[in-house]
């Protein structure tokens, strides 16, 4: 519907009148409004982005995705824990019986299309969240201790994703305390940014309290040192840059200063900071078992001896031609191929590997 210049996009009287004032909770009118006027116009939209937008949950977007479909307002297709699409199905009071999809042309329009991380957080209403928190001394703690750190009684949706963290996640009471106290003594106190945390905690097996101090180290020492080395000081990894991390620092064991050096390196060689690009260097390295700043000069001075020879070598080979009829000859400055230096960097380290 178009009303001058503006476009409008209508909502159904009937969602008004009969759905929106007994929703189980006003976050799932929002969802589905934010969604419903994305999918007039057949836009995608991702779970992130509504979160983000709205300023709450993913796991809050998707139990509203749960929840409408429950009333027969969507339907969720080709679902599976990655990804499902959902199609806004024709809105009817609640007395009639035939519920009808909406029509072709709707039909026929883009989906909204939901992205999924793993497994979905289950959603408890406040009268199982209460029975929980007196039946289970642990999560009953774990309530108390958040409401100590955020210094506000919690609500719903803290309660909920909190919970989430210990019966979803399966993250001990003791870890959820230390990242509780972690987030928050760095000014990181929405639940969505803890949320995200408790996640990767999670991916990353963190069991204990012992484990969660060792990794909040691992993040703030060495990660922020390897990020510094990159440029970048004024934001956290992201988890693709994490999964390169840990695999040099915790799988193959390369030493903080030489994972560094090859940070070094490779903005030197292609003037960007490429995680893809150092982890070539580094796995080099690796094979060629170097573990010290010394033999990775050694390595290097033998690799400018053998470009410098094959310099001369093309130099001289330069000279014997016959010169060029014209009284001037063109000029031009030594030019360093980077992309080339660094495959021969790689062929010497293959080298080096066949001495061994």
């Amino acid at each position: 519907m178009i009303q001058g210049s503006e476009r409008v996009t209508p909502i159904p009287d009937a969602f008004i009148d009969d759905y929106l004032p007994n929703a189980k909770n006003p976050v799932f009118v929002l969802v589905y409004i934010l969604a419903y006027r994305y999918f007039s116009v057949g836009i995608e939209l991702s779970v992130k982005e509504a979160a983000v937008k709205l300023g709450i949950l993913e796991s809050d977007v998707m139990n509203a995705w749960k929840y409408w479909a429950e009333n027969g307002l969507v339907a969720i297709k080709d679902f599976s824990v990655e990804s499902f699409e959902v199609e806004f199905l024709e809105v009817e009071r609640k007395n009639t019986k035939k519920r009808k999809k909406a029509g072709t042309k709707a039909k026929e329009e883009t989906p909204v299309q939901i992205s999924l991380v793993g497994d979905k957080p289950p959603d408890y209403s406040p009268d199982e969240m209460e029975k929980l928190k007196n039946s289970d001394d642990q999560l009953n703690y774990l309530f108390k201790v958040a409401e100590r750190l955020l210094a506000k009684p919690l609500t719903y949706n803290e309660m909920n994703a909190l919970l989430g963290f210990y019966d979803w996640l399966k993250l001990p009471v003791e870890v959820i305390e230390v990242m509780l106290d972690y987030c928050i003594s760095n000014s990181k106190k929405s639940m969505r940014y803890i949320e995200k945390v408790a996640m990767d905690w999670a991916d990353n097996d963190i069991s204990t309290a012992e484990e969660a101090e060792d990794y909040i180290q691992l993040f703030n020492n060495e990660y922020r040192q390897i990020m510094k080395s990159f440029g970048h000081t004024r934001r956290d990894p992201n988890p693709k840059e994490m999964a390169y991390m840990k695999k040099w620092l915790r799988e193959i064991n390369m030493p903080l200063e030489l994972v560094k050096e090859a940070c070094d390196k490779t903005i030197f060689a292609i003037g960007q900071p490429k995680f893809s690009y150092a982890d070539a260097i580094i796995e080099g390295w690796h094979k060629a078992e170097i573990s010290t700043i010394d033999e990775v000069k050694s390595l290097d001075e033998d690799f400018y001896k053998n470009m410098d020879e094959k310099s001369k070598a093309s130099e001289k080979a330069s000279r014997t031609r016959a010169p060029a009829k014209n009284r001037f000859n063109n000029f031009e400055g030594r030019k360093r191929d980077f992309d080339k230096i660094f495959e021969m960097e790689q062929r010497l380290i293959a080298q080096s590997l066949g001495k061994k």
